[in-house]
């Protein structure tokens, strides 16, 4: 029963350690020049809420794309896409080189704290709605 577990753990953290490396990459419309100067509060704190919803988003995605169940396929595309709809958002606030390595740090903190890599229920409780109502605003 652990075999699958670990597979499933490591296949999500090497997704993520790739979409890190393909992210940090300097890329055409990088802002990282212009949003140098530190954040308002309030822009600080949707950055930060935007960083966290990517990183939800992104896991939950991994982890439905995973499953290999064709009745959720359209569940899994819809998550991926609302955590490129997050990270654009972020890229209006700061370099993106910046916001994948804030991405990938706030993905391990989320991914640690499961009791298990198949329990994503305190992730959804989490970060579900107030996402959802972040990125519909």
């Amino acid at each position: 029963m652990k075999s699958p577990l670990i597979i499933l753990g490591t296949l999500l953290l090497g997704i993520g350690v790739a979409g890190f490396v393909l992210l940090s990459q300097p890329q055409a419309g990088d802002h990282s020049a212009a949003n140098s100067a530190p954040l308002a509060p309030k822009e600080q704190a949707l950055h930060d809420q935007l960083v966290q919803c990517a990183a939800y988003y992104q896991i939950a995605s991994e982890a439905i794309a995973g499953m290999n169940a064709p009745q959720m396929k359209a569940v899994g595309e819809r998550l991926a896409q609302s955590a490129v709809t997050a990270e654009s958002r972020i890229s209006d606030l700061s370099s993106t080189q910046q916001a994948a390595a804030q991405i990938a740090s706030a993905k391990q903190a989320q991914l640690a704290s499961l009791p298990s890599a198949n329990s994503l229920g305190p992730l959804m409780g989490r970060f579900k709605q107030p996402c959802q109502s972040l990125l519909q605003g």
